[in-house]
């Protein structure tokens, strides 16, 4: 973000242009999933506008702890589910 100048304005916010250059890079890198399953485009959207949420709240305090706590709520707790259903069907 030091090295690039401007903002994007996207659904009424100020996005630095590093931030949604970040979340294109983030949210594509995400599409390299098409090789496993079959809805990567919806997670491919999903995770670019998750990653625009989060791009947003470095942004806005400079902090990677919210972004982290985040990004684990979101996905984390719903790997963490489907591990337990996966186990208890296993059995």
């Amino acid at each position: 973000m030091k090295n690039l100048n401007g903002y994007i304005e996207i659904f009424g916010h100020d996005f630095h242009i590093g931030t949604v250059l970040g979340v294109i890079f983030w949210g594509g890198f995400h599409f390299l999933n098409i090789l496993f399953m079959p809805i990567v485009v919806f997670l491919a959207i999903l995770t670019t506008g998750i990653g625009l949420l989060m791009g947003y709240a470095y942004q806005k305090t400079r902090s990677l702890l919210i972004t982290i706590i985040i990004h684990n709520t979101i996905f984390g707790t719903q790997l963490t589910i489907g591990y337990i259903l996966y186990l208890l069907l296993k059995l």
